[in-house]
């Protein structure tokens, strides 16, 4: 019964079989239309459109440092609606991409936004943007060019003083520099705007900042005094322009002027390599003269630049002349400057020199001799010296710094001056420090050795002055030192020569003498001293040296006492000092 269920089975799947074979081969005919199976059609992604505009929405081609690009992408879906809140991502070959991660949104018409900027590299290239839809990637693309280049113009023009526009000038030419700066967007000057200007070693430059505005025509005007240099020099000129910087650059050739230098004389000849000095004889010591010299070209005519002079002198170097103004000096055409003396003596030979040129004009200034008519004690430093051999225990030198002054009738100082220098007396081997002159005189070789002498001499300092030095003795006593001007430098003190004697100088040993201190007391007998407090009584304390002199200012004199107190010390002033006791 099975078997029968079975064979009945099979006869019912066959047929189906059959059924199901035939269908399937019947669909492989010619028609679609016998109702097959068809598949979807292939996602098509977005449309994709980019447009490159100004910041007003025109439409551009080229982006510069002035005008940015605005790449505006719109993305919509193949049936032409717009996509918002989609990614786009951006790529560009040129320029500067903003915003820097290349990434925005779609706004609600689908559009989103990009700037390139000009990044200092000139050239053409291409902006990709990109944007996914339904899973395919779609993009889109415009080509563009970048100028790196500003619509400023900065033109620099040399005249001369004549305002001919040259190329070349000389050393020492005054020039005037011209800038101008225009805007070649509307062919029109820019006015007020900064300009600034490096010249190098060419000169001088006015305004000295180098920074000058420009005008109502867009000229800024500086002004150029050439130096003594030739050669070529560039002169750059700069411009902070709206976007960057304009730059512009010229060379000027500068030639070696021909200058000569001389004076003009009464007749309105030129005298070359000749300084005009007045008086034409001598003047006296302390006196002035005037220097005067003239520039001219080579054609002998004024120079009309301004030049550097430099003065020099024998007695100018050894500062015993002075001049006004000082040396080197500005000049025009012609100048006058005030020689004074200032211990100068004789034929002092003037050499003025020419920094552009090297031309060279000089003169004699004759200056009459000084006749020294005084001498003058001036100081003495310290008035009180140790006994030679004491000044470690006294705290004193043992010598001292005689200084005197010596001047003419009109109480102008006289220099280089013979001063010979002489003891009051000599006890006790008393002596002036003297070496390596013939006019020292030593009692011994020790002496020599020492350079102890009896007797020195010295010239006067462009400033008149003469020192001395006094070595003291084993002594105790008053000296003073005599000065006299040998006019005749014979070593002796005639009678017609100026003569001074110095403040008097004490040797002493300085040191205080057991049998030359005393103290003594304002009251001996305090009264209630025991039972009241604050009573007080002055100590006062002389002392003096084994000669009885007063010992030096500041010597200390130290205190104790077996009741009440005291102040541990003083110091003397005049040999004496003073303490209280309570």
């Amino acid at each position: 019964m099975i078997y029968g269920w079975i064979f009945s089975l099979q006869r019912l799947i066959f047929p189906l079989s059959l059924t199901i074979a035939l269908t399937a081969c019947g669909g492989g005919g010619g028609s679609d239309n016998g109702g097959g199976f068809v598949p979807p059609p292939a996602p098509e992604g977005a449309k994709i459109e980019v447009r490159l505009a100004d910041a007003t929405g025109n439409s551009i081609t080229e982006v510069n440092p002035l005008r940015a690009g605005s790449f505006t992408v719109k993305v919509a879906s193949p049936n032409g609606s717009a996509l918002s809140q989609k990614v786009v991502t951006a790529e560009t070959t040129i320029g500067l991409l903003i915003p820097p991660s290349g990434t925005a949104l779609t706004d609600n018409n689908g559009e989103a936004l990009f700037i390139v900027q000009a990044d200092n590299i000139k050239g053409a290239g291409t902006l990709t943007a990109t944007a996914e839809y339904e899973g395919v990637t779609s993009s889109g693309s415009i080509n563009f060019s970048v100028a790196t280049g500003l619509p400023f113009s900065i033109t620099p023009q040399i005249f001369d003083s004549g305002n001919v526009a040259v190329t070349k000038a000389d050393t020492g030419d005054r020039l005037t520099l011209e800038v101008s700066l225009t805007d070649d967007r509307y062919n029109q000057p820019v006015q007020d705007q900064v300009i600034t200007v490096d010249i190098g070693e060419l000169g001088t430059l006015a305004p000295l900042s180098g920074n000058a505005v420009t005008n109502a025509d867009g000229v800024a005007t500086f002004f150029i005094n050439v130096g003594d240099l030739s050669g070529a020099f560039p002169i750059v000129a700069n411009a902070i322009v709206p976007g960057g910087g304009a730059t512009s650059s010229l060379t000027l050739s500068i030639d070696q002027a021909t200058r000569k230098l001389g004076y003009i004389d009464s007749e309105g000849s030129f005298v070359e390599g000749v300084v005009k000095i007045s008086p034409a004889g001598q003047i006296s010591p302390g006196g002035t003269a005037t220097l005067s010299v003239s520039v001219v070209d080579d054609d002998l005519r004024p120079a009309n630049t301004e030049e550097t002079l430099t003065i020099t002198s024998s007695c100018l170097f050894g500062d015993l002349a002075t001049l006004d103004p000082e040396s080197p000096l500005k000049l025009g055409s012609s100048i006058t400057v005030g020689y004074t003396v200032q211990g100068c003596t004789g034929e002092d030979v003037i050499t003025a020199t020419l920094s552009s040129s090297g031309a060279e004009a000089s003169g004699v200034v004759d200056i009459a001799p000084v006749t020294a008519e005084r001498i003058i004690f001036d100081s003495a430093t310290p008035e009180l010296i140790a006994l030679r051999g004491t000044g470690a225990a006294s705290n004193l030198p043992e010598s001292a710094l005689v200084s005197f002054t010596v001047s003419d009738g009109a109480g102008n100082v006289v220099s280089d001056a013979r001063v010979n220098f002489l003891l009051s007396q000599s006890v006790g081997a008393l002596a002036l420090e003297c070496q390596g002159n013939d006019f020292c005189r030593y009692a011994s070789s020790n002496d020599q050795t020492q350079g102890r002498s009896n007797q020195a001499t010295t010239n006067t300092t462009p400033e008149g002055k003469a020192a001395v030095r006094v070595l003291a003795g084993a002594v105790n006593t008053p000296v003073q030192v005599l000065a006299y001007v040998d006019l005749n430098n014979n070593g002796q003190q005639d009678l017609d020569e100026p003569s001074s004697a110095s403040k008097t100088l004490v040797v002493s040993s300085g040191v205080p003498d057991q049998n030359s201190i005393s103290l003594s007391a304002t009251l001996l007998n305090v009264e209630s001293a025991y039972d009241s407090d604050g009573k007080v009584s002055q100590l006062s304390v002389r002392m003096a040296d084994a000669f009885n002199n007063p010992v030096p200012d500041g010597t200390a004199a130290i205190f104790s006492t077996e009741l009440g107190s005291i102040a541990g010390s003083c110091n003397t002033i005049n040999g004496v000092c003073s303490v209280d006791w309570t």
